[in-house]
């Protein structure tokens, strides 16, 4: 199941990419499969006030880390 939904997701994501590239929230060359890696804390957040609180935060701190185009491995 993981694998059929992985490429769809993956393709959408990167709709999102370079569209937040486009608007300047983000910086260019992150990989779409990343981002999906680096937002799935949201599956374990509390689900209640507090891990909505803790979810914005976790966001938010993404985000400016994606304002820095990604270093060369």
């Amino acid at each position: 199941m993981i694998r059929a939904s992985w490429a769809p997701t993956t393709a959408a994501v990167a709709k999102l990419v370079d569209t937040c590239v486009a608007e300047g929230t983000i910086a260019a060359g992150h990989d779409p499969a990343d981002i999906i890696m680096l937002m799935s804390f949201l599956w374990r957040v509390a689900n209640n006030d507090d891990g909505a609180a803790q979810g914005r935060r976790l966001i938010a701190a993404v985000f400016s880390g994606l304002q820095t185009a990604p270093q060369p491995t």
